[in-house]
């Protein structure tokens, strides 16, 4: 059986090109669920943000697939700003899945918590661990010089990009979270598949799945270069 776990939190909702990032991981969702289905294999889905942790056990075939999106349309419905970490939902998925299983993380990963790494390092021993990385350009990026208005649920930040050390600051932040993510997720034996808003995701997917080293290492390379 097949684990998406997806992440809701209200990070998710944020995007400068195409669409937001929670749009982007809900296509990868599907695209890899259906994937399963045609391959035979029973989908299970849990999402865990703003809304708290729920989970839908494997079904097969089409039945399966139309219960992932479903589950996916009613996650996204709820207006809640609360926040839950990774390792929450990782540590509710150890006590119901079976040795085996294939678990797919679609997230952005800026809610692991600390125990996240313990977790996934328990979960690779028995079962086949890939995270998918959902990213906006603007967040991987130096921004360039300009008046930027962020708008997160109710809160509206400006941030100057005219200012050096904002900018800076910012590219610092980029980086430090980036390395989270190598030293959290890659170090537990987890490839990580990073995929932007504006991708073309059935291309993306379909290259990286190949070799995700590969593709991690190219991500960071466009990004350090």
């Amino acid at each position: 059986p097949i684990h998406v776990i997806i992440d809701t939190n209200t990070s998710m909702a944020f995007g400068t090109r195409k669409e937001f990032k929670s749009v982007t991981a809900a296509k990868v969702a599907a695209l890899l669920a259906w994937a399963a289905v045609k391959n035979g294999d029973r989908v299970g889905v849990m999402d865990y943000g703003k809304n708290g942790i729920h989970h839908e056990k494997p079904v097969g075939g089409k039945r399966g697939m139309m219960r992932l999106i479903a589950h996916l349309v009613q996650a996204d419905k709820n207006e809640s700003t609360n926040t839950t970490q990774l390792q929450d939902a990782l540590k509710r998925l150890r006590t119901i899945i079976r040795p085996g299983s294939l678990v797919i993380i679609i997230s952005d990963f800026y809610h692991l918590g600390k125990d996240v790494k313990r977790h996934l390092v328990q979960l690779n021993k028995h079962n086949d661990v890939l995270a998918v990385f959902v990213t906006d350009t603007f967040e991987i990026n130096k921004p360039l010089p300009g008046i930027y208005g962020v708008n997160a649920g109710d809160d509206s930040v400006i941030f100057n990009a005219n200012k050096d050390n904002d900018a800076n600051n910012m590219k610092e932040k980029q980086n430090q979270h980036l390395d989270n993510i190598f030293e959290n997720i890659q170090k537990s034996g987890v490839p990580v598949i990073p995929v932007l808003t504006n991708d073309n995701l059935q291309e993306k997917i379909k290259q990286s799945i190949k070799s995700p080293a590969t593709a991690w290492n190219v991500f960071r390379s466009a990004i350090d270069g």
